[in-house]
């Protein structure tokens, strides 16, 4: 980042001292406008100098916004993920709910025997059959949501600021126009005069 030297003081030449000499008196004259239009444009250059950086902190504030709403983005998409995940939970659940209150007649008899053996065979694999859906559910949704914050990743550009950074590129944006206006005011003042 650049650099800008804003607190160095300004000399203010020294009014010319009463003389009783009309020359020398218009000869100071002279040499002190001639210092205060070498100082005018040592102030324009310091104006031109505080520009450049409002122009550059402006530039920082705008990356900063587009990466807040990045960031806002990328808060969505996680929050939905987290809404499907305890959607698959609860849904599971009761899965687990009906297996465990279903009923199986069972008479234990050799005839039957077989037939509890086959509906518990019948049983698991359906169960098994369930958890694979769900598992390639829960792994497709997955696989969108990493594209989506993969692609939210790439496209980020500009500069990441913690806030504490942020904070103080505000204040130091607004002493600088604070600078701006008083300089301005101050060669706008002199030019009047």
């Amino acid at each position: 980042m650049k650099k800008y030297n804003i607190n160095q003081e300004v000399p203010v030449p020294p009014m010319p001292e009463d003389t009783s000499n009309p020359v020398e008196h218009m000869l100071c004259s002279i040499n002190h406008q001639h210092e205060f239009s070498q100082e005018e444009k040592r102030l324009d250059a310091r104006i031109e100098t505080l520009r450049q950086a409002v122009s550059d902190l402006d530039s920082h504030i705008t990356s900063a916004k587009e990466m807040c709403d990045r960031m806002i983005e990328l808060g969505k998409v996680i929050e939905t993920g987290c809404s499907k995940l305890s959607e698959i939970a609860d849904y599971i659940t009761d899965l687990k709910q009906q297996i465990e209150n279903m009923v199986i007649p069972a008479k234990i008899t050799p005839d039957s025997f077989e037939e509890v053996k086959k509906r518990v065979d019948d049983l698991i694999q359906q169960v098994n059959q369930l958890f694979e859906s769900h598992r390639l559910q829960q792994r497709q949704e997955w696989n969108v949501q990493n594209d989506h914050l993969k692609s939210v990743v790439r496209e980020n550009k500009g500069i990441w600021l913690s806030s504490k950074v942020f904070w103080w590129a505000i204040g130091i944006f607004e002493v600088a126009v604070c600078l701006a206006i008083y300089f301005g005011g101050n060669a706008l003042l002199a030019a009047i005069r």
